[in-house]
């Protein structure tokens, strides 16, 4: 039997639809130990409990594209903040594509990535090990992965 290595997950959104949504899966799921709180990514320190801190990991999924462009690095360093010391950030984010241009950035009026551009903002916030990680291919097309970490962070 293998044990499920998740213990506890802590999570957090800007708006109150999206928490809704999440706890309405909760409860229909019946999951235990998923703690979430209504926060801005730009004032992490303000809005989370002091004790959501130390995180071995930390996902962004779709966080990304809504934060103004002029504050992309504030709110990496935000999530960097929270890591331990050997913590790893993993950020999905939608892909610069012909597609994606007119859909979401023209429509929608979300920030668009490529790794290069979104290499260059991590190691601006802090993180100094990124890696491009590899999708599913029907993935791929449209959306980036990246794993940022802190090496010999003290």
């Amino acid at each position: 039997m293998v044990k499920d290595p998740v213990q506890t997950i802590y999570a957090f959104d800007l708006t109150p639809a999206m928490l809704d949504l999440f706890h309405q899966w909760i409860r229909k799921e019946a999951i235990q130990n998923i703690y979430l709180q209504q926060a801005n990514v730009l004032d992490l320190e303000n809005q989370l409990p002091q004790d959501w801190v130390d995180y071995d990991l930390i996902v962004a999924s779709a966080l990304l594209e809504y934060i103004p462009r002029d504050q992309l690095i504030q709110a990496l360093g935000s999530l960097k903040g929270l890591l331990n010391h050997q913590g790893r950030l993993l950020v999905f984010g939608t892909k610069r594509t012909r597609l994606t241009w007119w859909t979401a950035a023209k429509w929608w009026r979300t920030n668009l990535f490529d790794f290069e551009s979104l290499e260059e903002k991590l190691r601006q916030a802090g993180f100094s090990t990124i890696q491009k990680k590899r999708l599913p291919a029907s993935w791929n097309k449209y959306m980036i992965a990246i794993e940022a970490g802190i090496p010999g962070r003290p």
